[in-house]
């Protein structure tokens, strides 16, 4: 993945789907990429 934005907001679903077609959330997240060099270097 890849932006060229200061600020982004990464979320991520996975889940497990089953061979009749059902699917069932494993787990998921969000990320605030603005932090993700480092959360002493926030850009502004």
């Amino acid at each position: 993945m890849e932006s060229n934005q200061k600020d982004a907001l990464l979320a991520v679903r996975l889940c497990d789907v089953a061979p009749d077609g059902s699917s069932t959330r494993v787990t998921w997240g969000m990320l605030n990429l603005t932090h993700r060099n480092s959360d002493d270097m926030l850009l502004t």
